[in-house]
This record gives structure tokens, sequence and C-alpha cells, in this order.
């Protein structure tokens, strides 16, 4: 064989060093993340992403004076709308915030307002009234308080109402007054006056909407082949030829968007309040080290949460743009549809994916959520929108493995 110019076939051992399996998903996130940035898409939007949504706010923080750094610079200032109009109460209305009528309240049934005693030195109840005005009608007023409290006829203050108990009234409920607490009222009746509710916090770091849109334009151009190059060109013949599990080319495909991701959603406000810190007048800086924390918990989640749904759609398509104009145009529907039925019915928010983000940075940085939506309603859809979208991709990228 050698005589005639072809050299045999030796086997020579590997002597190099081998993956852990353990860390085989590392590979190909490395891998992922060192291909995505060098993208020209990628670069482009980050570039513009950073200077307009970081870059000036960072600027700001230096130049501006400030004491301290606070949720608002973060979640940006809460603002009340006042609605004029009138409320049909059939079942129960749950307050959760303040309604401030100016007016009357006819109410026929029973107001009941749980909650503890308050004190002018203590901390606020969990539910109470107040009343800057006069009660009028026939029926009873009974409080829990120093024992029941029983009277007829025409009850005026001048004051504030503290109570903890029921407050019976069978007719109407006149003067300015307001009513705030974390009871229910229940009965028939009708609510007419003014309503103030919290309806929009802007002006924040997290919550300007260039923060968000460039968010969202990144994980569009970052998701667009991650999965869709390698159907194109059947690369999970190589892929699961080898050693690899299904689990680990997902979770390394995560990774790898979700490391990328994390430059303009997390490293970027972690530095905007490190400068805010070590910019303020203030000594006070147990405050902001806790604002740093829940920073990272909102950007961490940011930089995650477009992830799931961009993975699902590069996996149902071979062409890069189908996938990538897929993912932004899905997003843009979902803000679109929430927005106009919002008006009518709160809850419509929750299928619209900035206000969702939204609602977390609330919730996080110790603001309360839009009246209509709950904290557990919140969490599920949160949690729907992130866990479906993997488990339908692990269940297709299991069918390529398996050559179905």
């Amino acid at each position: 064989m050698g005589a005639l110019g072809v050299r045999p076939i030796e086997y020579r051992p590997w002597r190099g060093e081998r993956t852990n399996p353990e860390r085989r998903f590392l590979v190909i996130s490395w891998n992922l993340f060192r291909r995505s940035l060098r993208a020209k898409g990628v670069i482009v939007v980050l570039v513009l992403g950073i200077l307009l949504a970081h870059t000036f706010p960072i600027i700001g923080a230096i130049l501006v004076s400030h004491e301290e750094v606070t949720n608002k610079d973060i979640i940006g200032t809460e603002t009340e709308q006042t609605i004029e109009d009138m409320r049909e109460v059939t079942g129960g209305l749950n307050i959760s915030s303040s309604i401030k009528i100016d007016g009357h309240l006819t109410f026929n049934g029973t107001l009941s307002i749980v909650g503890s005693d308050f004190s002018v030195d203590g901390p606020p109840p969990s539910a109470y009234l107040r009343l800057h005005g006069s009660i009028s009608g026939m029926g009873m007023l009974s409080v829990d308080e120093k024992g029941d409290v029983v009277k007829e006829g025409l009850i005026s203050t001048e004051g504030t109402w503290n109570l903890t108990g029921i407050l019976f009234v069978q007719g109407e409920l006149n003067g300015s007054c307001t009513i705030q607490g974390y009871g229910n009222m229940t009965g028939n009746g009708t609510v007419e006056g003014t309503y103030e509710t919290v309806t929009y916090r802007g002006g924040g770091y997290l919550t300007s909407g260039v923060f968000v849109l460039f968010t969202i334009l990144l994980a569009a151009i970052l998701c667009s082949d991650v999965i869709s190059n390698d159907l194109a060109d059947s690369s999970f013949v190589l892929y699961f030829s080898r050693p690899v599990k299904t689990l680990d080319y997902l979770l390394g495909k995560f990774v790898g968007l979700l490391m990328v991701m994390s430059i303009y959603c997390l490293v970027l406000p972690i530095l905007y309040v490190l400068v805010m810190l070590g910019t303020q007048s203030g000594s006070d800086y147990g405050g902001g080290l806790a604002i740093l924390g829940k920073t990272f918990l909102a950007g961490l989640l940011t930089s995650a949460f477009f992830l799931p749904l961009g993975l699902l759609l590069s996996s149902l398509t071979k062409r890069k743009a189908y996938a990538g104009i897929g993912i932004f145009a899905t997003m843009f529907v979902l803000i679109i549809v929430g927005g106009i039925f919002y008006q009518f019915d709160t809850q419509w928010a929750l299928i619209d994916p900035t206000s969702m983000l939204f609602f977390t940075y609330y919730g996080t940085f110790g603001a309360a959520l839009p009246v209509g939506i709950a904290a557990w309603e919140l969490a599920s859809v949160m949690l729907a929108v992130t866990m479906v979208p993997l488990v339908v991709v692990y269940w297709l990228l299991e069918r390529k493995g398996a050559g179905k």
C-alpha cells in the first residue's frame, strides 16, 4: 500500500479536552453570542438603542442634581385621571384605591368595610372609610370598635370617619366624600360622581417607549435566524447525530440570545442606577442599593421576556425574513389590540406585551397595579406567554431530532 503512494489509515486517539456533557449547551451559547455580535443588523439596533434609550438618561443623571435615586426615576410618576360618569352596581364593587364622589351615592343594600382600626401615629389600615361631608338617610350605622353603635335618621360629620365594621344605608349617602379601603362594597344601586383612577405612569427610565421599542427590535432580529437557519440547511442532522440532547440545543440557543439581550436590557440599566448612586448629593445609599437589586430583576426579566415567542416563530419557518417580520408584527398587533380595548376593560392590557412588562415593573418597584388588574392574573399571563412557546418549541425540536 505504501509503495502505491496510498497512506494507510491509522487510528489516532483524541488527546485534547473533551466537552463535558453538562457544558455542551454553553458551547452553543457562546458560538451564538459571538455570531450575533458580528451581525450588522444587531450592531445597528444595539448602537441606536444604547444611544437613544440609555446614553441620554445616563448623561442626565450626571448633569442634573439629585439627592438620591428613587423608584420614580425608574418607573416614572403616577398620574390620576378624573372621570365623571354613572356606574351601576348590581353585584359587588371592589375598592382597591379611592372613589371620590361629588354628588350623591344612592345605595340600596349593604356597604361592608372590613379592616383594622386607624391610628394617626400608626400605619394606615387595610380598609377604612373617610368622609368629608355628611351622610343622610334612614338607616343604621354600626361600628365594631367599642361595641355596636346604632344611629337612625340624619348622620353628619365634618371630619374623617374611620370605621371598622359595617355601614348600613337605606336611602342616600350625600356629600363630597372619599371612600378608601380594600374592602367590598356590595349591594344594588347606582354610584354617581367623580372617580379618580390611576391610568398612567410615565417619564421613568424603564417605562419609556424608546427602551421597549428597541428591546422588541433587538429580539426580533436576534431570533429571526436562530432556528430558521438550522431548518434551512438541515443542521439538525448534524446536531442530533452527536450526543447533543434537545434540551441542550434549546437551552444553548436561549442562553446565547439572553447574553446578547442582557447587554441592552440588563447591563446598561444597572449602569444607570450606579451612575445615579455615584452622583447623588444625599448620603442614604441603602434605598439606592435596593433599587439596584430591583433593577437587576427587571432587566433580567426584560432580557428574557420576548425570547420564547421569538424562538417559536423562528422554528415555524425556514426563511429568516419571515421569522423576523412575524415576530415584530405579532408584537405590534398585540400592542394595538390591547391599547384599543383597554379603554373598555383594563384586563385587555394583559395581551399587550409592553403593558405586561410595565405592570411587572410597577410590582417590582412597589407601585400599585392599575385598577382591575390582579397580581395573580398578571403572573398567570406572564407564565403562559413565556413557558407555553418554549414547550411547543421543545416538542417541535424533538420531532426534528427523531426524524419525523
